[in-house]
């Protein structure tokens, strides 16, 4: 994986801006983070949330920036979750 770093770091300096820039996305929106993860993760993750107008937050106790290579229960059930949630009026944009 290493030697996509550079070109998602290249990707994420230009997407850098303010939050409400991305509040045109109407997509259900998980924005998960680890609790051992680096500091910054959840204050960016709940400025997003509250650009974005269908999102919402997750802090993972326990888990680094790698959670998801490791997979926590607690992680899997919280995606679970999110992603078999049914299909609202509002979600669909009806």
């Amino acid at each position: 994986m290493r030697p996509t770093t550079l070109d998602e770091t290249t990707l994420i300096f230009r997407h850098d801006g303010p939050p409400k820039q991305w509040a045109g996305v109407d997509a259900e929106v998980l924005l998960a983070c680890g609790g051992a993860g680096p500091p910054y993760y959840r204050p960016t993750n709940e400025a997003l949330a509250g650009a974005l107008p269908h999102a919402r937050t997750l802090v993972v106790p326990r888990a680094g920036h790698d959670a998801l290579n490791r997979a926590p229960r607690h992680l899997v059930d919280a995606l679970a979750e999110f992603f078999t949630a049914p299909v609202t009026s509002e979600r669909a944009g009806s």
